[in-house]
């Protein structure tokens, strides 16, 4: 209820006026109906429902909607001014694509910045393959063809978390072309009440999701190998959430390497970047702990992946060096990359790291 209005109002501002704004209250027993009515905008509907949850409520809004095109605005996030005026345009502009997707920027609670995720930078180019390793955007950040979503039979109401994932990965499957519109759009609020800090549930909802990718008949025999894979990248962020959590994540790191054991090679070992990377986000809170733990756990898995605290701490920024690199940081990348260096002088072997220090 506090933040809805926010939501509300963000809409209101947007540069980009030909719209409607469906507000879904599904079931809420707080005030959330008398601040929509503070409202007296005609583009603005308020429908109220019992409780079917977020899928539920989506497909609601969805089902009411009567344009071309569909964003989605969670209550806790906001558009930023130019968001639908781009994507529209984008869209427009291309009838090839079914969804454009664009960058967004985190903040608490209180309106402190936290991070900004361009993620056409990581090289993530939205085709059926990167959709079975990893969700790269957020429903805030989206424009999407109404028909499309109708074609696909909109949310599935089982899933209810990972549902805007297990969306995309369907459009994809079904055909839909998806394109990355450079540009921050919106700001997503990260606070405790995240569905995404809900380790055990986020893990059966993947589950549960590639369960039923892969029950489908006729997939293509590059897509069955992959299977293994895919599973492992679960286990393996599940053990980074458990870990974050403050809790014992080993069975995950054990069965995400027997489910793909080319995660323990390399130099240093795929399992140890994917952790490392994981420490720069909201997944682990409490970092020291999260690292005096994972360096505990890891030799249970194989003893090539034994580090000490300092070494653990200098791959973190190790990986922090490329992913601002990636995101046009350098300053900030030349010091992640000195202090990784200064941690471990094994890194003295990485050129990549050795270019970002020296500003290539």
């Amino acid at each position: 209820m506090h933040l809805v209005g926010e939501a509300i109002q963000s809409v209101i501002n947007q540069s980009f006026q030909n719209w409607e704004l469906i507000v879904v209250d599904d079931g809420s027993i707080d005030d959330t109906m008398s601040i929509v009515a503070r409202f007296s905008d005609a583009r603005i509907r308020y429908i109220y429902q019992e409780n079917r949850k977020l899928p539920g409520a989506r497909n609601t809004g969805i089902r009411a909607s009567k344009g071309e095109y569909v964003a989605f605005l969670d209550s806790d996030d906001r558009f930023l001014p130019g968001k639908l005026a781009l994507q529209v345009d984008a869209l427009s502009q291309h009838p090839e694509y079914g969804l454009v997707a664009s960058g967004w920027t985190e903040i608490d609670i209180e309106n402190n910045f936290l991070r900004t995720h361009r993620p056409w930078r990581l090289g993530r180019e939205l085709e059926l393959m990167d959709w079975l390793h990893g969700c790269p955007f957020i429903p805030s950040s989206v424009l999407v063809r109404r028909e499309g979503l109708l074609n696909i039979g909109l949310f599935d109401e089982k899933q209810h978390y990972v549902e805007d994932w297990d969306l995309w990965l369907r459009l994809s499957y079904a055909g839909c072309r998806m394109a990355w519109v450079p540009g921050i759009v919106c700001l997503r609020t990260v606070h405790e009440g995240n569905m995404t800090q809900n380790v055990d549930q986020m893990t059966n909802g993947r589950l549960r999701m590639f369960d039923k990718f892969f029950a489908q008949s006729g997939l293509p025999v590059a897509l069955l190998q992959q299977r293994d894979r895919i599973f492992a990248g679960t286990q393996l962020n599940a053990a980074v959430r458990t870990f974050g959590a403050g809790a014992d994540g080993i069975r995950h790191l054990i069965k995400a390497a027997q489910l793909d054991p080319t995660l323990i090679d390399g130099q240093p070992p795929v399992m140890l970047q994917a952790i490392a990377s994981s420490a720069l986000t909201k997944q682990v809170p409490n970092v020291d702990q999260y690292i005096m733990n994972m360096c505990l756990a890891l030799p249970e898995v194989s003893p090539q992946l034994a580090r000490t605290p300092r070494q653990m701490r200098a791959m973190i920024q190790a990986v922090a060096a490329f992913d601002e690199k990636a995101q046009g940081r350098h300053m900030h990348a030349r010091l992640s990359a000195a202090q990784a260096i200064l941690m471990d002088t094994a890194w003295l072997k990485n050129r990549g790291l050795i270019k970002i220090l020296i500003g290539l």
